[in-house]
């Protein structure tokens, strides 16, 4: 079988993708899954309520060591936790004390009881949701 020249380009081009594809990076600047570990999640949502703007609340979880590190928008966090397929479970979770203002207080109380209630964990794309069973409790988004 005889390859026209544009043909075989195309065809080690597509080659040439398949790694890229396989770590699950973009192609062609289309936005591509995020992973659950090494990830800045933003929080976007937290028992219903939209997360509080100005301070950013944040998750980022390391498969080194499995550990827990962000903030609530107020206090920093900080913990373990255990990861199988889709379960995900938070062991104790940390935190600074700091006094701030009664929103961000309030969805730090919202952010760590649902870390608490987490058993399990969904991914679409670049969003995050932590959930117990099918209840959402929290929702993410990838990015810085």
């Amino acid at each position: 079988m005889c390859l026209r020249p544009s043909a075989l380009f195309a065809a080690l081009l597509a080659l040439a993708a398949l790694p890229v594809a396989a770590r699950g990076d973009s192609i062609g600047g289309a936005p591509a899954g995020a992973a659950l570990e090494g990830t800045h999640w933003r929080l976007v949502e937290v028992g219903g309520a939209p997360a509080v703007a100005g301070r950013e609340a944040y998750l980022e979880l390391s498969a080194e060591g499995r550990k827990l590190a962000g903030t609530s928008g107020c206090n920093r966090l900080f913990g373990g936790y255990e990861l199988g397929g889709d379960r995900l479970r938070f062991g104790a979770i940390g935190s600074t004390r700091m006094a701030c203002e009664e929103a961000l207080m309030k969805q730090e109380q919202a952010l760590e009881a649902a870390l608490q209630a987490t058993t399990s964990y969904r991914l679409d794309g670049s969003t995050l949701e932590l959930r117990d069973g099918e209840r959402l409790l929290a929702r993410f988004a990838a990015g810085s």
